[in-house]
């Protein structure tokens, strides 16, 4: 009984948790989300408000589809420039303290600043690195990733928020969802990091059961912790009976290092039915399953949600489709006029081309005339254009539509490249956002999915780490650095390129009379840094370890050349020598046999 108490009070505090969040998110944003959605993204236009399956109160109130195309042109260069399926985006590294950690285990040799063995530590930790991220490329390539990452990218710039959600999957490793506004609400931590989600959704009897009941050893499922109607639709075969319920996922306070079991997961997962509001299924999580991404901050700090495009150029795409429809109404007017015409004539007048109206010629006033077809389109479309640029410059169309408009022959590579950098300068607040809301957690997360699966090498010594720095605790992976080697990316570090390469064009000159400024380089890292910089896969770079063993092989054979060199050097003099003047022998071989030369 008693843990039929804790169980009803624990279900009221979630369920109490939810009512407030959804409270508080549908009184500011649902009403604006759904007036957003029928400009930019009519396809979900049904934010709080019911529609039918057909494409009645969808479409129908669409004048013009500028704001539609900015939006999935938007996503779609997100989607391409950040996140390709087509080239590899994600590069890991190790982080930046490595050599700061403590060995994990008295064998292994602690790495040393500026030394070999500290360079090689580095080269392995960077070979794993780019290991794992070609092998969470492939483990993404053949997940639902890249056709859910489209409407995910939509939704953010449309709405400022987007949500999606990965779990271990049944045909593949990783398995991806993402969801509507409106139907799910978040809350963040101190440190502005959303840690806590609550996701309202529906499933079928069949589904739920499939989804949260344990099944038997004769193959059917003990529906016994289901709502008792939910259950007896089951029972009755109603299967395609449709309940409401809610996913909570929010920090483990009970969270220790070490322990199994849901209580022992970074995160909990509860399963609520909103018929009773009884617990169906309780779980956990060892990383935060969903991502949410807010495309820009408002300017409150009591919003956890975010702000977008959609919501900056609402007022243009309000006045486009207002416009564009009454300039297709004064288009239509002026191709098929109205008309005034006598009361002798009606019936007799011929609108078609080559049409002939006969009327009475002693009556002058009878003859039939356009009545009130006024107006100057080229001053609408004038503005139309403008409204339609302001769009499309808040979707950063200009900017993900650039390599096309810049395949120019005339203009050089650095050109290219300079240009590049100036346009992607505004696009970069939103990709710092775009990082560290959404990247990086997915990341963290399919490492700890594949870790846990086996399907990750093994990692080095110098990746090991012991978490604060006590000796007894169990070594862990130091989680890599995350980085995006996209378009966008390889874009902005073209530029850098540009910097060596101006710097070194200008330096070399200078150097042939002065080479001791060539001292101030690390010509190493310069030259392996542009490689990367350029996309280089890590592969076709030659590790530190076996490049330094082919430098010391090359020194030694060049000591031994010289050796060789200066031991022909001393027999040709010792030769000449042996070569002296027949007088200066003479006196030599005297003083040896004793006799006077």
């Amino acid at each position: 009984m008693v843990k039929n108490r804790d169980s009803s009070a624990k279900e009221q505090a979630l369920w109490k948790r939810w009512d407030k969040l959804n409270a508080a998110r549908n009184a500011v944003f649902d009403s604006d989300y759904q007036t957003i959605s029928q400009y930019f993204y009519p396809s979900v236009s049904d934010i709080n408000t019911e529609k039918t399956e057909s494409i009645t109160g969808w479409y129908d109130r669409i004048y013009d589809t500028a704001p539609i195309r900015a939006a999935t042109t938007c996503s779609v260069g997100v989607r391409n420039w950040v996140t390709p399926s087509t080239e590899p985006w994600l590069d890991l590294s190790p982080p930046s303290n490595l050599l700061k950690q403590p060995a994990v285990s008295s064998r292994v040799k602690r790495l040393q600043p500026n030394s070999d063995d500290n360079a090689a530590g580095v080269d392995d930790a960077q070979r794993w690195c780019a290991d794992t991220s070609s092998t969470c490329l492939q483990e993404l390539a053949s997940s639902s990733f890249y056709s859910v990452v489209q409407p995910f990218n939509k939704s953010a710039c449309v709405f400022g928020t987007a949500l999606m959600f990965c779990e271990e999957g049944k045909a593949a490793s990783l398995r991806f969802e993402q969801f509507k506004v409106g139907t799910f609400v978040i809350a963040e931590n101190d440190q502005k990091i959303v840690d806590t989600v609550i996701r309202r959704f529906k499933l079928t009897v069949r589904q739920a059961v499939q989804k949260f009941c344990p099944k038997l050893e004769d193959g059917s499922y003990d529906t016994s912790q289901m709502p008792e109607k939910l259950a007896k639709a089951y029972a009755s075969e109603k299967f395609d009976e449709t309940f409401y319920f809610l996913h909570h996922v929010m920090p483990n306070e009970d969270y220790q290092r070490g322990k199994m079991g849901a209580d022992g997961m970074a995160f909990a997962s509860i399963y609520q039915a909103e018929l009773g509001r009884k617990i169906v299924k309780e779980g956990g999580y060892e990383e935060m399953p969903y991502f949410c991404l807010r495309w820009k901050p408002w300017g409150s700090d009591d919003q956890p949600y975010g702000t977008s495009p959609g919501y900056e150029v609402l007022p243009e795409a309000r006045q486009l489709n207002m416009v564009t429809q009454f300039s297709d109404a004064l288009a239509e007017l002026k191709a098929f006029p109205r008309f005034l015409y006598p009361d002798n004539l009606d019936g007799d007048i011929q609108l078609a081309a080559g049409g002939v109206t006969t009327y009475e010629a002693d009556k002058p006033n009878a003859i039939p005339k356009e009545w009130q077809t006024v107006g100057e389109q080229q001053e609408v479309l004038a503005m139309l254009e403008r409204k339609e640029q302001a769009i499309n410059k808040a979707f950063f169309v200009d900017i993900f539509t650039m390599l096309a408009q810049m395949q120019d022959k005339r203009m050089t590579a650095t050109e290219v490249a300079l240009r590049n950098g100036e346009k992607l300068d505004q696009f970069t607040g939103t990709f710092d956002q775009y990082r560290t809301d959404f990247i990086t957690p997915l990341v963290k997360r399919i490492i700890g999915i594949l870790f846990r699966s086996g399907k990750l090498k093994d990692a080095p010594p110098s990746l090991m780490v012991q978490p604060g720095d006590d000796p007894k605790a169990d070594p862990e992976l130091a989680m890599p650095k995350i980085n995006i080697k996209s378009r966008v990316t390889l874009a902005l570090n073209e530029v850098r390129n540009v910097g060596v390469q101006k710097t070194v064009e200008m330096l070399l000159p200078l150097g042939e009379q002065k080479p001791e400024i060539m001292d101030n380089f690390n010509w190493d890292e310069v030259a392996r840094g542009t490689a990367r910089n350029n996309g280089m896969p890590e592969a076709m770079l030659l590790p530190i370890k076996q490049m330094l063993e082919v430098r010391q092989q090359r020194t030694k054979m060049l000591m031994e050349q010289r050796a060789l060199d200066q031991a022909k050097t001393a027999s040709e003099a010792g030769k000449n020598l042996g070569k002296a003047p027949q007088q200066l022998q003479d006196q030599v071989t005297g003083q040896l046999t004793g006799q006077a030369a």
